[in-house]
């Protein structure tokens, strides 16, 4: 019975419910207010923003505190078409070609009249081809180790354009690089029929040793080869990508004479796709594009100035290259620096420049123990700069064995390893600085040479210096400020140092571990590390050209210096804790000696050592702020 009224009653009720909601209609009436959403991350093209809510207040305005609900609606463009219509063989190209029109449908009619034309663009095939000619280049110095009797040559090919019959550099579209006997050497030219690698055929490059002698390359003689492929449609000039409707006008053509430009994007450049496009005879630069979020060229194979990717803060995928078997040449640098979300360098894993690289700056940059990364390149003419990219945990450059001039691995927050290169020789300086997750040099192990300054500094979690287990030759060493480093040493080849050693402000070194190979040594420095106590990594040594130990307030002693004989300049000063000299193999002090404020060391031990073994002039020999008061024996 008590469910029944309920449902009787519950016709009444609704019906109040009603009356009252209609009341409230009369008293707050709903209003709406629609303001201009500009170009941005929720609506790319602008658009508009409805707010709805109740005029609570009656003042025939809806107040921000009223809405009730917000709607967004973000403006679309029209549609976008594109046409291509043949080119008659003429002054325009005389080789006959295609122009391209691309532009907004803005007046619905399916139809891309005069006025709605945004980009034209005309691309022509090519007159005549130019005959393809090689070269042969022994680089100095060499920038792989080949096996003897063998030497690093490398064979350029390129069209010759200007009909010189010589191939310049600006002519060099392919370089490849092998081990060879140089008198056996032959390089071949063959036909590439058109097909997947070449979409309209190309020449192929063969390089070999001609071991028989018949003045030909039979197949087990070939030791490399790779296709240049001949040009399609070519357009003339720099092309400038900001909007989708340049990049439309640009699909099917596959060379440009000029440089291709993306610079400064517009929100309709979201992705940008260009399969057909083989070269690019100036610089690649892709730059400053807020919205681009992927960017992908497969099929280039050629770039003849630089190729830069740089301040694209929404690019996640990018592709250049690597759409064939074979590399992708950029004649000058590679920069990737900027890219907020860029992940990953797998998309650039076939490009081979040839001068210098700069990877900086990138906050996502990864690279995962089987990621291919920069993988093609094998040598650099120029330099390598690492640099800035919080999330890198290991080198990309799985291949790189030389490096002509500096490489700098520097201030990447997440470096945990050098593991990722096979790095032998570096022509110029090495600096790896503020990379605070390195424990030690592991990775190195083949570095052989460092013709400049190799520098170690402040990388607050290396503990040791090891890793540099193949080090034989250095132009100077120089380890700073490295905070939590215990141990020092571990470079069991090292043998030629051309200027000097400096080991400073390490505040928890302790110990100079084993330097064996080290017997004529250059200057040698040890300064500011307040807990060294031990030297014994350093009893191969014979001579030294100086020697200078300051600030090392656990040292008590030189002793395990055990075969050191000459010495050109001696400096001991400010050592708080230092009581015996210890160095009594030692036969010669030649040019200055200098041992001051050791408030331990008896000035009566360094005064008999100096008698001993100071052969240099008086006034350079300097003995004050010891301890005067000590006996000797």
């Amino acid at each position: 019975m008590r469910v029944f009224w309920l449902l009787a009653l519950l016709p009444w009720v609704t019906g109040c419910e009603a009356l009252r909601l209609r009341e409230l209609l009369k008293q707050f009436p709903p209003l709406s207010r629609t303001v201009v959403e500009p170009p941005g991350e929720r609506c790319p093209l602008g658009g508009q923003v409805v707010f709805v809510g109740m005029d609570t207040n009656t003042n025939d305005a809806l107040d921000d505190d009223e809405v009730t609900s917000t709607q967004v609606h973000c403006s679309t463009p029209p549609e976008l078409v594109v046409i291509m219509e043949p080119v008659p063989f003429g002054t325009r190209c005389p080789g006959g070609g295609q122009v391209t029109r691309a532009g907004r449908d803005t007046d619905g009619n399916g139809v891309l009249d005069a006025e709605e034309t945004d980009r034209e663009v005309y691309s022509c095939w090519k007159v005549t081809d130019a005959p393809i000619l090689s070269r042969v280049r022994v680089p100095s110095p060499s920038l792989v180790a080949c096996p003897e009797p063998t030497t690093h040559i490398l064979v350029d090919a390129g069209p010759d354009e200007n009909g010189d019959k010589n191939l310049d550099d600006d002519e060099v579209r392919l370089t490849l690089s092998t081990c060879a006997q140089e008198p056996l050497l032959r390089v071949e030219l063959d036909w590439e029929p058109p097909g997947a690698r070449c979409a309209v055929g190309g020449t192929r490059v063969l390089a070999g040793m001609d071991q028989n002698a018949d003045r030909q390359l039979d197949a087990l003689e070939v030791l490399i080869s790779n296709v240049l492929c001949e040009d399609g449609r070519t357009f003339d000039g720099d092309f400038l990508v900001q909007r989708d409707t340049d990049l439309a006008v640009l699909q099917g053509i596959s060379r440009i004479r000029g440089n291709l430009l993306f610079f400064n994007g517009s929100p309709t450049l979201a992705q940008a796709k260009l399969p057909s496009l083989e070269v690019v005879d100036g610089a690649v630069v892709i730059e400053s594009n807020p919205f681009l979020t992927r960017m992908e060229a497969p099929g280039l194979r050629f770039v003849g100035e630089g190729l830069t990717i740089r301040g694209n803060d929404a690019l996640e995928t990018l592709t250049v290259g690597g759409g064939g078997a074979g590399w992708l040449w950029v004649s000058r640098d590679l920069t990737v620096e900027n890219n907020a979300r860029l992940k990953s360098l797998d998309g650039l894993r076939s490009v081979v420049p040839r001068r210098n690289v700069q990877v900086k700056g990138n906050a996502a940059l990864t690279h995962p123990l089987n990621g291919l990364g920069l993988q093609s390149i094998e040598f650099l003419e120029g330099s390598l700069s690492i640099s800035s990219n919080g999330a890198l945990e290991r080198l990309p450059l799985a291949t790189l064995a030389r490096v002509n001039e500096d490489v700098v691995i520097e201030d990447n927050a997440s470096l945990a390893t050098l593991v990722g290169t096979r790095l032998e020789s570096i022509g110029g300086g090495l600096l790896v600085q503020g990379n605070p997750m390195l424990l030690n040099l592991a990775g190195l192990s083949s570095l052989q040479v460092v013709s400049g300054k190799l520098q170690v500094r402040e990388n607050a979690g290396m503990v040791t210096s090891y890793g540099l287990s193949s080090l034989w030759h250095a132009g100077s060493i120089f380890f700073a400020r490295n905070n939590a480093m215990t141990v020092w040493g571990g470079m069991t080849t090292l043998r030629s140092v051309e200027t000097g050693i400096s080991v400073d402000a390490n505040a928890k070194l302790e110990t100079i571990g084993s330097m064996t190979s080290l017997v004529n040594g250059p200057w040698l420095a040890l300064y500011g590390n307040p807990r060294l106590t031990a030297l014994h990594g350093l009893g191969n040594l014979e001579q030294l050209r100086g020697f200078s130990v300051n600030d090392c307030d656990s040292l008590t002693t030189l002793n395990e210096l055990t075969k050191l004989r000459t010495i050109d300049t001696l400096m001991v000063e400010d050592n708080a804790h230092l009581t015996q000299l210890g160095l009594d193999p030692v036969r010669q002090v030649s040019g200055y000696l200098a041992a001051r404020n050791n408030p331990r060391l008896p000035t009566c031990q360094i005064q008999a050592f100096a008698g001993r073994v100071y052969t240099g002039r008086p006034d350079l020999l300097f003995v004050e702020g010891n301890d005067d008061q000590a006996p000797c024996p």
